[in-house]
């Protein structure tokens, strides 16, 4: 019985034409007036926060209007809903600072809703067939290595992942139609180091 110890990556490649960042800020309060300097306030923290990272805030919707809620049959003025939708296309040179963006819009004082689903779908569905080619790549390895040595693989002792699915970002073309639209590759891998053991 003995031991061998094989490493390898997987990696794939994205192509990403568009790629943007959809937030959706609600508020509630009684007073109009309030409510509405609120909201101005909240777009002029948002635009610095953009601006800070070279990213493009565009305003796709903004809508203010009143809230009523229904008790015993009877109409009650609760104040005004404000529903505001922004688009923020993120430069590809600068994707380090997601994570700091996203901690950034929590110091806005009004109820959020940020979807980064773009973020880590395409992620989750990379992860196990990453896995299984780092995997396959470790196996075919083992084998050859055993073979050289006069023996075979028997089982896998253990499995450690050196690194995980983070997408790399490398812009392809600076030139842009406008704030929704850029092109990059993304560059997902993965690292496996397998120890088998061979007789």
């Amino acid at each position: 019985m003995g031991k061998i110890y094989v490493a390898a990556t997987a990696a794939q490649k994205l192509e990403i034409r568009t790629l943007v960042f959809y937030i959706t800020l609600r508020s509630l309060d009684l007073d109009y007036k309030r409510s509405k300097e609120q909201m101005d306030e909240s777009i002029k923290i948002l635009s610095e926060i953009t601006g800070k990272y070279g990213l493009f805030l565009k305003l796709s919707d903004y809508s203010i209007h009143q809230k009523y809620s229904y008790r015993k049959e009877e109409k009650v003025f609760d104040g005004y809903q404000i529903v505001t939708s922004y688009s923020i296309s993120i430069d590809m040179n600068k994707s380090e600072i997601i994570d700091e963006l996203i901690e950034s819009f929590g110091k806005i004082l009004i109820d959020k809703e940020i979807d980064t689903t773009f973020l880590n779908g395409y992620q989750s569905l990379l992860e196990d067939s990453l896995y299984l080619q780092a995997y396959n790549s470790c196996y075919q390895k083992g084998e050859l290595l055993a073979k050289l040595a006069g023996k075979k693989i028997v089982s896998v002792e253990s499995i450690e992942e050196l690194s995980s699915p983070t997408p790399v970002y490398k812009r392809v073309n600076a030139l842009s139609k406008g704030p929704d639209f850029s092109s990059a590759d993304i560059t997902v891998s993965k690292t496996l180091k397998i120890c088998f053991e061979i007789a």
